[in-house]
């Protein structure tokens, strides 16, 4: 196996550059946005933007969070230990996708919930969103010490 160079473990000036103008357009949109929309928004306008947008952004940024680079390190490896089985997945994913955009995120839209957790709260008991909370809470820890080491072999893979 062949080691890796010292040169090619450092940045050259280009990456340099480009890092740099990555951070500083990311940070000029924000004080941009921070300082010209100085208006006493609410949670709605914060989470929602006032819910406004249009079906394809909104669309995209679910996609987004929803497919990973851990996703696509993963379910080889499913596929793999499991077989073609895992196809059932997809099939259920896209079942249940078109069901819930036309019968559940329209209703949430109408009672202009923020999150499950308010729904929960409005629907049962002030009491019971902090244990939905604390539940979900335990789940995405569970699930993200499970793939600690499929996200730090993603982090790291490249270098």
């Amino acid at each position: 196996m062949e080691s890796v160079s010292e040169a090619t473990m450092r940045f050259h000036w280009a990456d340099y550059v480009v890092f740099s103008l990555t951070v500083a357009v990311s940070t000029a949109i924000g004080l941009y946005h921070g300082f010209t929309r100085r208006k006493n928004a609410g949670i709605d306008v914060y989470l929602m933007a006032g819910r406004r947008m249009p079906v394809l952004p909104v669309s995209l940024s679910h996609y987004v969070s929803w497919v990973s680079a851990i996703s696509f390190l993963s379910d080889p490896v499913e596929v793999y230990y499991h077989g073609l089985i895992y196809w059932v997945i997809g099939v259920g994913y896209a079942l249940a996708m078109p069901v819930t955009g036309a019968v559940f995120v329209p209703r949430y839209h109408r009672m202009k919930l923020t999150s499950i957790f308010k729904f929960l709260q409005d629907r049962f008991d002030k009491r019971l969103r902090p244990f939905a909370s604390a539940a979900a809470g335990v789940s995405v820890v569970r699930r993200q010490t499970s793939l600690c080491g499929c996200s730090i072999y993603d982090n790291c893979e490249y270098f």
